[in-house]
């Protein structure tokens, strides 16, 4: 019998699990995970209805939610949740910021990884780099979102439990999503932050990837220009009309490039002019020129 109550007491009952869950917007799975694994507290009787979850347990559900959602998990998870159930801002708002910031340099690193291996093999124009600029368009949302975390858990804690407004709960919740490009480590940095709206359009960035690449594969060749990277087309008037869509597209998107199209006796000329923060994001999509810049 004590048995039965203590597990009760750790999970809920199915109807609490399944309430908490829908308030909370996750799997009811979710829950359960996390009463099993001791990340929120156990059940609270509640007279003849039996065990339930309380707003208590709704804003720990939600805050851990959040935190996953960074890429915190296991021993660093557990930790956030301890100190988050002990109600105490300062102590949740450290360890946070610095795993917080660990995904950061983490993620950034895979994402330029990916970016270089892109341009090195071809771009868009190669079939089987698709997979990988969809999953780069998504490290980049992450990265956003891990950015705006970082900014937010600068300041400072509450005093006593976290609560909606504090650093810790709005860094969980964080939801920007503007890309702020790392300082190129080879140039002069650009006057401002570099940033792209991943965002604009509704966030169809990843849907514009298949357009991109019917575009590219007919490319002719890939040119160096001084600023950034050129493509060049045979003459169409319906590939031309679509590759002046597409940068629209780009530009409300990313604003901080500039984005022409070239139509002489050669054919047709596309080019991104960026500033160098932004010089492996346009080869990533164009492919690394192998000439000289003109």
């Amino acid at each position: 019998m004590s048995g039965t109550s203590g597990s009760a007491a750790t999970t809920g009952s199915t109807a609490g699990v399944v309430g908490l869950a829908r308030r909370a917007g996750v799997p009811p799975e979710t829950v359960r995970r996390y009463a099993e694994d001791g990340l929120i507290a156990p059940a609270r009787r509640s007279g003849d209805r039996g065990w339930e979850y309380d707003e208590s347990h709704l804003e720990q559900v939600r805050f851990l939610t959040g935190v996953e959602s960074l890429g915190i998990a296991d021993a660093a998870l557990r930790e956030l949740a301890d100190a988050h159930r002990l109600g105490d801002c300062a102590a949740v708002r450290q360890p946070m910021a610095e795993q917080v910031a660990a995904r950061l340099v983490d993620t950034q690193a895979s994402f330029n990884d990916s970016l270089r291996q892109q341009a090195a093999t071809g771009g868009l124009a190669v079939a089987t780099n698709a997979k990988a600029t969809r999953e780069s368009a998504e490290m980049a949302q992450q990265i956003a979102r891990l950015q705006a975390a970082t900014t937010v858990l600068a300041g400072p804690p509450n005093t006593g439990p976290c609560t909606e407004g504090c650093p810790c709960t709005a860094a969980a919740a964080a939801t920007v999503t503007t890309y702020t490009f790392a300082p190129a480590t080879d140039a002069e940095p650009a006057d401002g932050a570099i940033v792209c709206d991943l965002a604009a359009d509704g966030g169809d960035m990843i849907a514009r990837i298949d357009r991109w690449q019917a575009v590219l594969a007919r490319a002719t060749r890939r040119e160096a220009i001084q600023d950034g990277v050129a493509v060049v087309f045979g003459h169409d008037i319906e590939l031309t009309a679509e590759l002046a869509r597409l940068f629209a597209a780009e530009y409300r998107c990313c604003s901080f490039a500039a984005y022409s199209l070239v139509i002489d006796g050669r054919g047709v000329r596309a080019e991104i002019h960026t500033p160098p923060e932004g010089r492996l994001a346009a080869e990533a999509l164009f492919g690394t020129p192998t000439d000289q810049p003109t």
